[in-house]
């Protein structure tokens, strides 16, 4: 806490807005809370809610990527000497998070909420993180009680509708989706749940797309690049292309958030289907080297091709531990794609860093049974190889239920990603992925043929 009463009020103000968790929000919410910690520098509190606005900015944009990481490690360092508060385990939990500690992080998150258990930051990231450690299950009953308590939070009824989804409860989901929708609300939690409700319930990405053209407030970044993918799924590839260019020259210190519509586009690249002046175009997008070789990179990983990689990094073998940990930091999915080939064609060893994040992540990932969880789950489930195959089939049909509103068209690379060379040993996967593609993404690409 402080004495000093400007510094509280700048604090008040400050949360207020980050909770809107809108770009703009979070940019006043980001100067007001700095203006703060001027006036008294041991003010902890509001560090710890200047680092969670830098996390939520992850999601909902406003504030660019390197701002984020070079100013969340300077709060985390400096409220290491502070005494313990429950937004300052929510701190420390995110940081272990980072770093792939997700059985201590859940610990913090846990104490937080325990001691703060009214505090609606704390008790939504609570909830999330207990929905890789208990199951949706679990998480849809916390959630409900929530609902009894506080009718109208945006920020629980998306989650409540998620949740409820992966479950199978789909008319709890849609109930919640239209509570969200008869507030209103033009916060990015209620796009987001519009979104999910077309793209992944009605698997529809031309609604999804109708209705994020219809929103008239300015959208941030991440959902500019969910658009933009949207375009790619259904074909419209100059479209996108264009769409792309013009964000870029208008927001180029936001170029990150527009990795996997990229990704996906360099994959078509790879396969020859973009056009003479739609490949011109990808190559002229304004664009530092190194983001587009990454770009390249994970395309050619996802197309089971480690071509460029080894290129780039060095074959296995010649990775020394230093680079594979900075992979691990900054292209983690990446490198869970590299290990994968390399598993399958007879690595034995994975390398360290890969090993630990395997066996971190594991109980997160079995504890849903492959229903709702994050990109890296079915690569994760493969590099650990415990389940029989049957299970790995098991744990792949309850995946295709639910697509991935933020890597919009990943299942376009069914057949190919490496997240799947184990399953794909099942006699039914491939008549069952066939099925899939042909009621998704050969469906929508052809709407537009």
């Amino acid at each position: 806490m402080t004495r000093n009463e400007q510094a509280y009020e700048l604090f008040v103000k400050g949360r207020s807005l980050a909770y809107q968790r809108k770009p703009e929000s979070l940019q006043q919410a980001r100067n007001y809370l700095q203006q703060a910690i001027n006036l008294d520098d041991k003010f902890y509190l509001a560090k710890a809610q200047l680092f969670a606005v830098y996390e939520m900015a992850r999601s909902y944009g406003g504030l660019t990527e390197a701002e984020r990481n070079k100013q969340q490690e300077k709060l985390f360092n400096e409220l290491l000497v502070a005494p313990q508060f429950p937004l300052k385990h929510y701190v420390e939990a995110n940081y272990l998070y980072s770093k792939n500690h997700n059985d201590l992080a859940f610990e913090k998150l846990q104490l937080a909420f325990k001691q703060a258990p009214n505090d609606p930051f704390i008790e939504n990231s609570y909830l999330l993180a207990l929905s890789g450690s208990k199951g949706f299950e679990q998480t849809v009953e916390n959630r409900l009680q929530v609902l009894k308590r506080n009718p109208t939070n945006i920020v629980n009824l998306y989650n409540l509708a998620y949740s409820s989804y992966v479950i199978g409860n789909t008319e709890l989901s849609l109930t919640a989706i239209k509570k969200i929708h008869d507030q209103k609300d033009s916060s990015s939690n209620a796009i987001d749940a519009l979104l999910f409700k077309h793209y992944v319930i009605e698997q529809s990405p031309q609604n999804a797309l109708n209705y994020l053209q219809s929103i008239e407030s300015k959208k941030n970044t991440l959902q500019r690049a969910q658009e933009i993918s949207l375009h790619i799924v259904q074909n419209n590839n100059n479209i996108a292309l264009k769409e792309l260019q013009n964000d870029l020259q208008e927001n180029p210190e936001n170029f990150n958030d527009y990795g996997w519509p990229l990704t996906l586009l360099y994959a078509m690249q790879q396969q020859q289907t973009l056009s003479f002046a739609e490949t011109e175009l990808l190559a002229k997008l304004p664009l530092p080297e190194k983001f587009k070789l990454e770009g390249q990179i994970m395309a050619n990983l996802l197309l089971g091709d480690t071509t460029l990689f080894n290129n780039t990094y060095g074959k296995d073998g010649q990775i020394s531990s230093e680079q594979y940990e900075q992979l691990a930091k900054d292209n983690l999915i990446t490198l869970l794609l590299y290990s994968a080939i390399l598993k399958n064609k007879g690595a034995e060893i994975l390398p360290e860093p890969v090993a630990f994040i395997v066996k971190d992540s594991l109980s997160f990932c079995m504890v849903n049974e492959g229903r709702g969880g994050s990109a890296y789950c079915p690569l994760v489930l493969y590099l650990d190889n415990s389940l029989t195959l049957d299970e790995q089939y098991q744990y792949f049909k309850n995946s295709l239920q639910m697509l991935d509103v933020f890597y919009i068209g990943l299942e376009s690379f069914l057949l190919t990603n490496p997240s799947y060379y184990g399953v794909k040993q099942h006699p039914n996967f491939e008549i069952t992925a066939n099925q899939f593609l042909d009621n998704t993404v050969r469906k929508w690409q052809l709407s537009n043929l």
